[in-house]
């Protein structure tokens, strides 16, 4: 149980430091109400989530607000001065979705797309962004009563 709490602590500090390298503000803030299911075996019982993404002028950033919101409390806890012991009691009635990943795009690096996963240990993963090749049609299509431009057949 210590050697859980203590990579726990460890592991808020990692993503703590990737997440100050962001310098592009977002001018755009989308949030999604999210419900799923997280044990198959029982379908009727559904776990709710706040996703937050933020769009920069040159990159974006996809996260778990619950989850955000969890890692300040901890993070100011462990600033103060109190123990992990101290943090788990904090944040146990906090509503959690246990999704911590997060997404960016142009972070930190121009044309580069990170995942960043933390379910048992440190996960991340890189790959280049892909341009989309779409060439819009003179075709149009109305969606929630905005008329939109066919993007590929």
């Amino acid at each position: 149980m210590k050697k859980l709490i203590i990579s726990f602590v460890l592991l808020s500090i990692t993503l703590s430091s990737f997440s100050q390298q962001i310098s592009d503000s977002a001018y755009l803030r989308i949030t999604y109400l999210e419900d799923f299911v997280r044990n198959i075996d029982n379908p009727k019982k559904k776990t709710l989530d706040e996703l937050v993404l933020n769009i920069g002028k040159f990159s974006s950033e996809f996260y778990s607000l619950r989850e955000d919101r969890v890692k300040q409390i901890t993070d100011s806890i462990l600033k103060s001065g109190k123990n992990a012991y101290d943090v788990r009691e904090a944040i146990s009635e906090y509503p959690r979705s246990h999704q911590k990943y997060r997404v960016y795009k142009n972070v930190p690096s121009i044309g580069e797309l990170t995942y960043i996963n933390q379910i048992f240990a440190y996960y991340q993963y890189k790959e280049n962004l892909e341009k989309p090749a779409w060439e819009p049609l003179f075709t149009k299509k109305e969606i929630q009563g905005y008329m939109c431009p066919k993007g590929c057949d």
